[in-house]
């Protein structure tokens, strides 16, 4: 047979082949790229809160408005708020962030920071966490705040 007119073409063993090993590296990146979704998100929400935290106390103790600054925070949504507790707030001064799904906040619910100090109200932990994964921001009597992010890779 001429071979100006032979048909050029993949046969189906080779599209089986090329479909399998497509199939066997996308089982070992899906899981690794949730992996990496859930823990950017944890990452990410916990630093969202972490800049409100130092923003209200930098509100409080520039005296913006003349006024304390604090956050609040429940199981599904952190709030900053102008006033000396989230219950005697101004509610027009209120900005909220949306917590994700699966992420679980423990430890405290409400900081106040006083306004010319900026000092806390209180001092203690706030634990992020998802799955295994946990974030922890700190808060210290003398006003300091950190983050310290989990550095596990394991299952967030």
């Amino acid at each position: 047979m001429n071979p100006i007119f032979m048909k050029k073409g993949f046969t189906l063993v080779e599209i089986s082949l090329v479909i399998a090993l497509f199939f066997v590296l996308l089982s070992f990146a899906v899981p690794y790229g949730l992996r990496f979704f859930k823990v950017e998100r944890l990452d990410g929400i916990s630093r969202d809160l972490l800049e409100t935290l130092r923003l209200s106390q930098a509100y409080a103790a520039s005296q913006n408005l003349d006024s304390n600054y604090g956050v609040f925070i429940n199981g599904d949504a952190f709030i900053s708020f102008k006033g000396n507790s989230y219950a005697s707030r101004s509610v027009a001064y209120d900005q909220e962030f949306a917590i994700p799904n699966g992420i679980e906040v423990s430890g405290l619910s409400e900081i106040v920071f006083y306004k010319l100090t900026g000092l806390p109200n209180q001092s203690g932990e706030i634990r992020l966490s998802s799955g295994a994964r946990i974030n922890v921001i700190t808060i210290n009597s003398q006003g300091t705040i950190s983050l310290e992010l989990s550095a596990s890779l394991g299952n967030p």
